[in-house]
């Protein structure tokens, strides 16, 4: 039976759950239905529920807890109404956009972080793109949309543990499902 971390009533939701590397906390996102929200964190017994002091402007989308246990990589709505990449450390000190307007105009969607911390892979339009956390290099696309696909596309990716394959799920001309596809190997750990 599933036990109830949180007691949601005075808000709107929360959602997008990530583990610390220890497996000590649980952070995740709290919204109370207006934009406005907020990173949290519990322990896995439901204890010490409390929100992280960092100010966030946008609205969140998701977070993924690094691998390292420093960072969470973040999307959010950006001020153009567009899905946006960015790094956040998990004190709040530093942040930084990862993938944004000046980079691929349109939504970047589902990010997930690669083994070592050094790649993000994400939806933009309906392929799959892998960029650097650092935010200082162009995307390279890992799928090609071309004729085999149906009207959604590639999403929903995530790293092998040994970042060797991305597996994503994908509705294509000869039907839905989940696929797989080879990391380049200037992306490998």
């Amino acid at each position: 039976k599933p036990i109830k971390l949180t007691n949601d009533k005075e808000i709107y939701s929360s959602y997008s759950p990530t583990w610390s590397p220890e497996d000590d906390w649980i952070y995740f996102l709290r919204s109370d239905g207006y934009d406005n929200c907020s990173i949290w964190r519990v322990r896995p017994d439901g204890g010490d529920i409390s929100k992280l002091n960092i100010e966030v402007k946008y609205r969140l989308y998701s977070i993924e807890c690094s691998n390292s246990g420093d960072y969470f990589l973040v999307s959010f709505l950006d001020e153009n109404s567009h899905h946006a990449i960015m790094m956040l450390s998990i004190d709040g000190s530093e942040k930084w956009l990862v993938v944004g307007e000046t980079i691929l105009y349109g939504s970047k969607e589902h990010p997930c972080l690669s083994p070592d911390d050094k790649w993000v892979c994400f939806r933009y339009g309906y392929e799959l793109w892998i960029a650097s956390t650092r935010g200082d290099d162009e995307p390279y696309k890992i799928t090609d949309y071309g004729s085999d696909y149906g009207p959604y596309g590639d999403t929903s990716p995530d790293w092998s543990g040994d970042g060797n394959w991305i597996v994503f799920q994908s509705q294509r001309n000869d039907g839905d499902g989940l696929y797989k596809v080879k990391v380049p190997d200037e992306f490998l750990p």
